[in-house]
């Protein structure tokens, strides 16, 4: 009987840990479904000289955003050629890779590291101010450390005519993003199982069917529940 009791302690002592932890776990939780999806998003690069100029919001041609099995978001940003007139001078305009790229994380720190790129083949180049043909921006993939609305982006909008430097200095490029069409996580879902099966071969006792469920709810937060837990004693010759 003591070995039945220290048993039950100790698996309740188990349970009281995990239980503490529940609400640390789920708060890494990005709250949304796993997969690939496509959201609304705009580039802003704007200048107010020249009678007010947007550079970034014809250079964006899409975004998607990917939840990985990890529950990590990556958002990927992907990128055109295009154009603006300014005072009857068209500028073939294009981000330039080859400048300081990278995005602000949550605290404000520009990250330059953490990025994926493509750039566009030898068949599409843009041209530089020196009249070379050079390759383009047409991708960039970034973690998501938050999620929030808008994302601090430092690009560098290139052209045939000038270039100009914007996230760093005096011009800002802000990415904005529509989360609505990202699923939320489903109320309900099993975030993971954990069986334990243990014997103790000295006095053929056997712990089994301890099953306990993590279950993400819509608010991401996690909760224990169906906490069976089954003693079945069996002595030696009995």
């Amino acid at each position: 009987m003591k070995r039945i009791f220290k048993c039950l302690f100790l698996c309740m002592l188990f349970i009281s840990v995990i239980s503490k932890n529940m609400e640390v776990y789920a708060a890494d939780l990005p709250g949304f479904q796993k997969g690939t999806y496509e959201v609304e998003a705009n580039l802003s690069c704007f200048v107010n000289a020249m009678g007010g100029v947007e550079f970034g919001a014809p250079l964006l041609e899409r975004a998607e955003v990917t939840i990985g099995e990890d529950d990590k978001g990556v958002i990927s940003l992907y990128f055109v050629k295009s154009s603006v007139t300014i005072y009857n001078v068209t500028c073939d305009t294009y981000i330039d890779p080859n400048e300081t790229l990278g995005y602000y994380d949550k605290d404000g720190n520009l990250q330059t590291e953490l990025l994926e790129i493509t750039m566009s083949s030898e068949e599409d180049l843009a041209l530089n101010p020196n009249g070379e043909s050079v390759s383009y921006l047409t991708s960039v993939s970034f973690p998501l450390d938050q999620i929030t609305d808008t994302y601090q982006l430092a690009l560098y909008i290139n052209s045939n005519v000038m270039g100009t430097q914007f996230g760093v200095g005096d011009y800002s490029a802000t990415l904005t993003v529509d989360w609505s069409t990202v699923p939320e996580a489903v109320e309900g879902e099993v975030v993971s199982e954990t069986v334990v099966e243990e014997v103790d071969e000295k006095t053929n006792e056997e712990v089994e069917n301890f099953n306990y469920g993590l279950i993400a709810g819509i608010s991401g937060t996690v909760s224990v529940i169906g906490i069976a837990v089954v003693f079945v004693k069996k002595r030696k010759g009995k």
